[in-house]
């Protein structure tokens, strides 16, 4: 799987590429992607996606986000999510040739 962040963030695999519609999972898929394989917090993901306007639900939405960014990011063949939970927060695992 190959990350694409310049341009329209897209996700290449050997079936093509893949694009994400939903403006705050394209923030957070950028915020992992941008610091993958560092632990970004809760918190710091709630700032980078709605800055000043936080819901008031803002934690619950993230983590509906990291879910269906989950689904996103699942491939055949793939025996775990690249996206890890880590107290307290996410990290993007990436492999040497992603």
């Amino acid at each position: 799987m190959r990350y694409e962040i310049l341009g329209p963030l897209r996700v290449v695999d050997d079936n093509g590429s893949s694009f994400i519609t939903a403006r705050e999972i394209e923030i957070l898929l950028a915020v992992l992607l941008i610091r993958a394989d560092r632990l970004v917090t809760t918190d710091e993901l709630i700032a980078e996606i709605w800055g000043e306007q936080v819901p008031r639900r803002a934690t619950a939405c993230l983590h509906v986000y990291i879910s269906q960014l989950r689904k996103f990011l699942s491939r055949p063949g793939l025996p775990e999510s690249p996206i890890v939970t880590r107290l307290p927060g996410y990290l993007l695992r990436m492999g040497s040739d992603e």
